[in-house]
């Protein structure tokens, strides 16, 4: 790390180290230092940032991923930090995300500790580029960074920045909508680098769902949208329609689908004529809860009047929980005179029968009609009320019985 314009020793350096970035005119006071075994330089300048063996240029290439979980939970975090104070969240993006990335895994390849970027050439460190010359090749409006090394968990690193002014000022700052966290875990002296790039762009009003968590399993969530000046907001679900319009507000709370996966959820702000839209994606992991399945939405049932049979002469209809093993109890409500429903009522795995009926003195081709299962219990089960349509088509063709040759071939 630079201090005072001198590249930190090795030599004298204690296990667990961090260093703080802030852009110009946000500059904060020294780290205060962390009772022992942890120790922290003090906060960097603007010029410094940094680099990798393997990754000799300024940025723009991707780094590997090692653990996406602890990267994730280092924004949580630091949301929750920020919630505490009642501070907006901040999104987690790709852009500062892969520029955190580069360089914690050029910290621990080139085996330095350090905001601007550096490779080692012939065993010596040589200065490649600055913090935000880096964050630019990955992302544009970069205004902080903090750097750590040597900690092995995400809630250990959180702990040191947060007891540190400066880097504690960078997770804080208003000044801030996005953040990227890059971890990585391998060579290098302290064997574990973490990075935290901050910023905000330009025209971009960001949507961040639960604090920017990576999953739920509460179909409820909170929504959080950054700006100031819009009348009108609406969302949508997947591919779902639109919400109505409603009136601006920064936190609100929305519902995801009712069924497990990855969710995104879109909005859109409007002033006026203007509309900006943005994206957020949680997924959901509901427990296992019942769900009415294995039912058609549609049967068709053919009458022959010469032959004066139907095809087929009944169907039997199986309702099951497809979502777990609980029994669900349920009803048969029809709608159509021209079929018969036996029983009426049941519980999985119990069958019910659909028998079609002549209407009196056809006189049309097509007749149409309905059944309706509901689950009586357990309540507001998933899939129910289903509803399965029913055709009966009446034709006045002959029929010809077609009989085929059948042949049994020996296996040799």
């Amino acid at each position: 790390m630079i201090v005072n314009n001198r590249i930190f020793s090795f030599a004298s350096a204690i296990t667990l180290i961090l260093g703080c970035l802030l852009y110009p005119n946000l500059q904060a006071n020294s780290a205060t230092p962390l009772p022992q075994p942890e120790t922290i330089g003090d906060a960097a300048s603007i010029q410094e940032s940094t680099n990798s063996q393997d990754y000799n240029s300024c940025g723009g290439q991707y780094a590997p991923l090692i653990d996406a979980s602890f990267e994730n939970e280092v924004v949580v975090l630091v949301n929750k930090e920020r919630e505490s104070r009642n501070l907006p969240p901040l999104k987690e993006i790709a852009g500062l995300t892969e520029a955190a990335r580069y360089h914690a895994t050029d910290l621990g390849q080139d085996d330095y500790f350090d905001h601007n970027s550096y490779d080692r050439i012939n065993g010596n460190l040589v200065y490649i580029c600055s913090t935000w010359n880096r964050i630019d090749a990955f992302y544009s409006g970069g205004k902080g960074e903090n750097i750590a090394a040597g900690y092995t968990t995400p809630a250990s690193v959180m702990s040191a920045w947060m007891n540190s002014t400066g880097h504690r000022n960078n997770i804080l700052s208003t000044n801030h909508w996005e953040i990227g966290v890059g971890y990585y875990q391998g060579s290098g002296t302290y064997s574990r680098y973490w990075v935290q790039d901050f910023g905000k762009s330009s025209g971009v009003y960001p949507l961040i769902i639960n604090n920017d968590a990576a999953k739920t399993d509460n179909k409820t969530v909170s929504l959080y949208t950054y700006g100031t000046n819009w009348q009108e907001m609406r969302f949508r679900n997947n591919n779902e329609p639109w919400s109505n319009w409603m009136t601006f507000s920064n936190k609100t709370t929305w519902q995801l689908p009712n069924y497990s996966g990855e969710h995104t959820v879109y909005s859109e702000l409007r002033y006026g004529s203007l509309v900006v839209s943005n994206s957020d994606k949680i997924r959901l992991e509901l427990p296992d809860q019942p769900a009415l399945g294995n039912l058609p939405q549609q049967v068709t049932f053919n009458y022959n009047l010469q032959a004066q049979s139907f095809s087929p002469a009944a169907i039997i209809l199986t309702p099951q929980n497809v979502g777990n093993e609980q029994v669900l109890n349920w009803t048969v409500t029809k709608q159509g005179d021209w079929f018969i429903v036996s029983p009426s009522s049941g519980s999985t795995p119990n069958t019910f029968e659909v028998i079609p009926n002549i209407p009196n003195n056809p006189s049309q081709q097509i007749y149409t009609g309905s059944l309706t299962v509901t689950v009586t219990s357990p309540q507001a089960v998933a899939g129910s009320p289903f509803t399965v349509n029913l055709e009966l088509i009446l034709s006045n063709s002959s029929v010809y019985k077609t009989y085929l040759p059948l042949s049994i071939v020996a296996q040799p």
